[in-house]
């Protein structure tokens, strides 16, 4: 990507890496063409471990984390009696239970210890940073438990930082999609980004990229005013994915529209004109021109 007369660094992160092999492949080879600047990783997948030995390699190119997951698939920790048994709550159940108290933080600590371990089980290290699947890094208890379990693995030795989905609540009504973004930031955000402050942990200055997935959005433009939401060290969240036309996955085809996109020129094209450049998360303050 050209660099010149650049303005602003930011990383693209695609999420949602080990779901399903036609988003493990669009991820890793915009990873490679250097499209992206980050992934963010699914370990409780039964992809996790193969998936992983393809992106190992790109541990020098990419910012590899953990998408904390606790509303897909099964849990990892023996402890999970709050969280599921045997197969996670949906969303909403999540949501509300997180909300009403009736998850323990004890086992959302022991799931995502347990799914850390089977993150360095496959790339050979800490996560460069950790998020949620579906923003559940911001719900209450989880959040704590977040906190804590960086404290007490001592990530500030590694540089991890953490994602915040919001850019705070008047912010949210600039964004391209603003009902969804309001209501993620009501959702936990401020407390957990106030959290991360007053522990000084690490974490994204800004942050774009919510959508309702549908099939109407024009992407490049969508992408263009989501460059406009974001300062130094602000993170673009996406989720691109090769076609699949088999998949169960209810938003395959925005996926597939957000691969055509970023493979396409146009991506670049629109970074140039907006004097934006890509960058891992920790070497912001490194770079510049």
């Amino acid at each position: 990507m050209p660099t010149k007369n650049v303005n602003k660094y930011i990383i693209i992160c695609a999420d949602d890496f080990a779901l399903n092999l036609p988003i493990s492949g669009a991820i890793i080879e915009l990873a490679e063409k250097k499209k992206i600047t980050a992934t963010s990783c699914m370990t409780n997948m039964p992809l996790w471990l193969k998936h992983s030995r393809d992106l190992k390699p790109l541990l020098s190119n990419i910012d590899i984390g953990l998408h904390f997951n606790l509303t897909e698939g099964s849990p990892l920790g023996e402890n999970k009696s709050s969280l599921g048994h045997d197969q996670f709550f949906t969303l909403p159940q999540l949501l509300q239970k997180a909300y009403q108290g009736k998850i323990k933080k004890t086992e959302v600590k022991a799931e995502l210890i347990a799914q850390i371990n089977a993150f360095i089980k496959g790339i050979g290290c800490m996560p460069a940073f950790i998020d949620g699947h579906q923003h559940i890094q911001q719900f209450p208890i989880i959040r704590q438990a977040i906190i804590e379990i960086y404290q007490e693995l001592n990530l500030y030795q590694y540089q991890s930082y953490i994602r915040v989905s919001s850019n705070g609540l008047l912010a949210s009504f600039n964004q391209p999609q603003k009902l969804k973004a309001i209501i993620l930031t009501l959702l936990g955000a401020i407390s957990f980004r106030r959290l991360l402050v007053k522990n000084n942990i690490p974490h994204n200055t800004t942050f774009s990229g919510i959508y309702d997935f549908s099939p109407q959005l024009n992407y490049a433009l969508f992408f263009k005013d989501c460059l406009s939401q974001l300062s130094d060290s602000g993170i673009l969240m996406c989720h691109p994915a090769h076609t699949n036309n088999e998949s169960n996955d209810p938003i395959a085809k925005s996926r597939t529209k957000e691969y055509d996109f970023f493979i396409d020129t146009l991506f670049e094209d629109i970074c140039y004109t907006q004097k934006v450049d890509l960058i891992r998360f920790n070497h912001a303050k490194t770079t510049r021109l």
